[in-house]
């Protein structure tokens, strides 16, 4: 720690903490309390700050080292776009902002980011196991087919990440999408086919998903127009397959649906986590706005369709004309072969390997 500074933080209010006994602590000590805490809870940062002004000085004049700190412990920040100078946050629908690296609110990020996906991995929204004709049909053990979904959703919500935040700083539609092309381009066949597939099975399971909520709310005769967005209910299991194939109205569905994919590239993963859990986990305002944002979503798609305003392909027609164009295939043939490069890559994979990841 730097002598002149220490001292400067000390003369400013020498009982930066105290003990009991009346020993007051060194700025050293009481920067390694704070490391502590933050490393186990992000959100005690701002309670930190409230503790004295001195302590609030000598906090942000080690704002780098500290999350320099948690960086080197957190070897799951590569798969959240850690490494990135300037990223989105999550709470871009609140208010948004660019996060710069290795600062408190970043940190708070990283954590935020590493919660969602040890959510997506295991909900339903990302699962693939026997929900797309029999995909994939690897010859593995259980335990293995589930230790390399894994890997390829992890992989898979990472470049969701970068999708997102490739558009930081951006504020107007046309920049924003200007810049997730670009960066779609820049993409390898494989990242693309990663990218492609993993966007199609959250919409497949949103699909599911939706049509089941909507089964369980026709029990009591409610408008299902006037439910949309939908949350998940505790009775999925209650509802059989063929019941959810008779359904009527998958058209509107499918519009969701599409809107829904398109936010999430747009967004990243926490819009999945803010629609799916925003209720569950007290995310009032998070889950507000990826309702409204779905309703936006629907409202610009009819007046597109009604002729009333212009339109964007959707970033997910953008992914896959870029496959098309990189690997030389035809638009019908996309799908298969995607689905085809991420079995292989899933296959190559070697649980051994020394990659660690959620």
């Amino acid at each position: 720690m730097d002598a002149e500074l220490s001292h400067t933080v000390f003369i400013r209010r020498p009982n930066l903490l105290r003990s009991d006994g009346g020993l007051e602590l060194m700025p050293e000590i009481c920067l390694r309390v704070a490391e502590i805490l933050i490393d186990s809870d992000p959100k005690i940062i701002g309670r930190l700050f409230l503790i004295s002004k001195s302590y609030n000085t000598l906090l942000m004049s080690y704002e780098k080292s500290v999350t320099k700190l948690f960086s080197r412990h957190k070897s799951q920040l590569k798969y959240v776009n850690g490494s990135k100078i300037m990223i989105l946050s999550s709470q871009i629908g609140l208010k948004s902002t660019v996060l710069k690296i290795q600062t408190y609110p970043w940190l708070s990020e990283m954590r935020c980011r590493i919660a969602t996906v040890k959510f997506l991995l295991e909900n339903e929204i990302t699962e693939m196991v026997n929900t797309i004709d029999g995909w994939p049909s690897l010859n593995v053990s259980k335990n293995e087919l589930h230790l390399r979904s894994k890997w390829f959703k992890t992989n898979a919500l990472f470049l969701l990440f970068r999708l997102a935040d490739c558009a930081a700083g951006f504020h107007t539609t046309e920049a924003i999408r200007n810049q997730q092309s670009k960066f779609l381009y820049s993409l390898s066949i494989r990242e693309l086919a990663f990218l492609g597939v993993m966007v199609e099975i959250i919409g497949h399971n949103f699909f599911i998903i939706t049509k089941r909520s909507i089964l369980e709310y026709d029990i009591f005769k409610e408008p299902v127009r006037d439910l949309l967005p939908l949350q998940p209910t505790s009775h999925f299991n209650s509802i059989s397959e063929e019941q959810i194939n008779h359904l009527n109205g998958d058209d509107w569905i499918r519009e969701t649906m599409c809107v829904f994919e398109d936010l999430i590239q747009r967004y990243g993963p926490f819009f999945a986590l803010a629609y799916l859990e925003g209720p569950k986990r007290n995310f009032k305002q998070p889950y507000q706005w990826a309702c409204n944002k779905i309703k936006e979503g629907l409202k610009n798609m009819n007046s597109f369709e009604l002729g009333y305003t212009m339109s964007y392909a959707s970033l997910q027609s953008v992914v896959w004309r870029v496959f098309v164009q990189k690997y030389g295939c035809s638009g019908k043939d996309s799908w298969i072969i995607a689905k085809g490069l991420v079995e292989n890559e899933m296959m190559a994979y070697r649980s051994d390997e020394n990659s660690h990841f959620f």
